[in-house]
């Protein structure tokens, strides 16, 4: 029951997340861009659970958030799942490394993985919907509605750690005691 709460309960996190995403209107204070809860949810169980299950959580995130996203005009399916799995899986190594390479989980990972999260998902997303249909119009409307959702999930982010963190308390990772090395 230990090894299954945490999973189960990141994974209503995550619905509940998308649920929110997708209720809250675009804000007209910030330029109309919307906000985006779902990365803030899945850095914080990428970087609290064990590698094997945040993989789990990155597929089923990835599959949750491409069935919500995916849109199909003309029986043609403008992006394809395997690039919500793929985006996903890719930033689920990283945060885990880059936790790794931190000695645990901290806010401040999270709130810049959050960030960067967004912001590669909605680039990625551009991109993605720009090639196939064969254009490409970078305007500073297109920039301002990728760099604000990621500017509010890096000032969101701290705030959801510091809730979620009493529910999920993250993993203490154990150092290896320090060698010491003599030349004798």
């Amino acid at each position: 029951m230990k090894i299954v709460f945490p999973f189960l309960l990141l994974t209503l996190l995550l619905i509940a997340a998308l649920i929110l995403q997708d209720l809250v209107a675009p804000a007209f204070f910030l330029g109309q861009a919307q906000l985006f809860f779902v990365p803030i949810v899945f850095c914080f169980g990428a970087l609290v659970l064990p590698l094997f299950r945040a993989l789990l959580f990155a597929f089923m995130t990835a599959i949750i958030e491409g069935l919500m996203v995916t849109h199909i005009d003309h029986g043609h399916i403008e992006i394809r799942l395997g690039w919500f799995i793929f985006f996903f899986m890719i930033w689920t190594v990283l945060l885990q490394w880059v936790s790794h390479l931190m000695d645990g989980v901290r806010w401040e990972i999270h709130a810049l993985g959050s960030a960067l999260c967004t912001a590669t998902f909605l680039l990625g997303t551009f991109l993605l919907l720009a090639f196939g249909r064969g254009n490409f119009y970078l305007t500073p409307t297109t920039v301002s509605l990728i760099f604000i959702p990621s500017g509010v999930s890096l000032l969101l982010a701290p705030l959801c750690y510091a809730v979620l963190q009493f529910l999920l308390p993250p993993v203490k990772k154990q150092s290896a005691a320090p060698r010491h090395y003599s030349l004798s």
